[in-house]
C-alpha cells in the first residue's frame, strides 16, 4: 500500500514537472516572439506593373506595403532593383517620410507617365517590368539604412482562374457617383440647390415621386417630371410662390446618363446559373483547351496569310 502511494506521489510529481515546462516553454516562446516583432524590420510588398495605350512605356500602376513589425518604419524612398545596378525610382517622399506604423499597409496607386530619365538622358524600359526571368526586388531607404523587401505579398486575382477555365465569371459593380455619392439606376433626376449660406443640397427624384408628399409645402406632378427642363421649371415656379427657397438649381439628367452608360455594353442581359462540380472542373477546362485549340489555329493561319502576301 506504501508502495502503491508512492507511486502515485512520482507520477503526480512527474505531471507537475511537465506542466511546468510546457508553461515555461510557451512563455519563452512568446518573449522571443514578442522580442523579434520589436526588432529589425519585416516588411511585404507588392507592385503592380501596367501597361496601356495612354504611353508608350510600362510603368508601376500600384504598390502596397504591409509591415509586419511591432514597431514603426520611417521609408524615405522606394525604389525597383531592375537586374544589376539598375533602380527605378517608385516613389520619394519630399516634404516627410512615410511613417509606416506596426502592422500598417500602405497602397499608392500611379497614373501614365510621359517617359523615364537618368540624368540628362531618356531612357526606355522596353519590357523590363514584366520579364520574369530579370532578377527584380524591392529596395526601400529607411533611418536603417538600406533595407532590401525578401516577402512579397500573396495577391490572388480571379483572372488567373479565368485563363484556366472560361466557365469562371468575374463580375463587376459599375457605379455612378455624382459629388462623393453613387446614385442607384432608377434615379430618374439629380436636383441641387444651392442656398445663400453657402451650402448646396441634392435631391435624388424617382419616378412615382408625384404620388409622395417629398417636400414640406408642395408636391411634385407627373408634367414636372416628363423632362430635366420642366422640372427646372417647376422648382423655380415653387420658389416664386414661396414654397421653396434657393439661390441656383441644377437639374441632371441621371436616367439618360444611365442609359448612355448602359450603352457602352452589350444589349443581351446574362443571367447567372449554378454550375453542377462536374460542368466547372471537367466541362469548363476541356472547353477552355479547345476554344484555346481553336484561337491558336486561327492566329497561326492569320500569320500565314499575312507572311504569303508579304512575299
Amino acid at each position: 500500500m506504501k508502495n502503491l502511494l508512492e507511486n502515485y506521489e512520482n507520477v503526480a510529481t512527474l505531471l507537475i514537472s511537465l506542466v511546468a515546462l510546457i508553461i515555461s516553454g510557451l512563455a519563452l516562446y512568446y518573449t522571443i516572439r514578442a522580442y523579434l516583432l520589436k526588432s529589425g524590420h519585416r516588411i511585404r510588398c507588392d507592385i503592380v506593373p501596367c501597361s496601356n495605350i495612354q504611353c508608350s512605356d510600362n510603368y508601376i500602376s500600384s504598390i502596397t506595403l504591409e509591415n509586419l513589425k511591432d514597431r514603426a518604419t520611417v521609408i524615405f524612398e522606394i525604389y525597383l532593383k531592375l537586374g544589376r545596378g539598375q533602380y527605378l525610382l517608385i516613389e520619394k517622399f519630399k516634404k516627410k517620410p512615410l511613417i509606416l506604423k506596426p502592422f500598417e499597409v500602405y497602397y499608392k496607386e500611379f497614373e501614365p507617365l510621359f517617359f523615364y530619365t537618368e540624368g540628362t538622358d531618356v531612357v526606355k524600359l522596353r519590357n523590363f517590368l514584366f520579364d520574369k526571368k530579370l532578377s527584380s526586388k524591392i529596395i526601400l531607404s529607411t533611418t536603417d539604412g538600406r533595407y532590401v523587401v525578401n516577402s512579397n505579398l500573396k495577391r490572388w486575382n480571379p483572372i488567373t482562374d479565368f485563363f484556366k477555365n472560361y466557365f469562371t465569371a468575374i463580375i463587376q459593380p459599375v457605379r455612378v457617383p455624382y459629388k462623393g455619392k453613387s446614385y442607384g439606376n432608377k434615379t430618374k433626376y439629380l436636383v441641387e440647390l444651392k442656398y445663400s449660406s453657402g451650402s448646396d443640397q441634392i435631391i435624388d427624384i424617382y419616378e412615382g415621386d408625384n404620388r409622395l408628399m417629398k417636400f414640406k409645402n408642395f408636391s411634385l406632378t407627373r408634367e414636372s417630371l416628363k423632362s430635366s427642363k420642366s422640372l427646372k421649371a417647376y422648382f423655380k415656379k415653387q420658389r416664386k410662390q414661396g414654397n421653396i427657397s434657393f439661390e441656383k438649381i441644377k437639374v441632371i439628367d441621371f436616367e439618360e446618363k444611365f442609359n448612355e452608360i448602359k450603352n457602352r455594353y452589350g444589349e443581351e442581359v446574362i443571367k447567372l446559373e449554378e454550375y453542377s462540380f462536374f460542368k466547372y472542373n471537367v466541362v469548363g477546362p476541356i472547353y477552355t483547351r479547345y476554344q484555346n485549340y481553336k484561337l491558336d489555329r486561327e492566329n497561326k493561319r492569320m500569320r500565314n496569310k499575312n507572311k504569303a502576301a508579304n512575299s
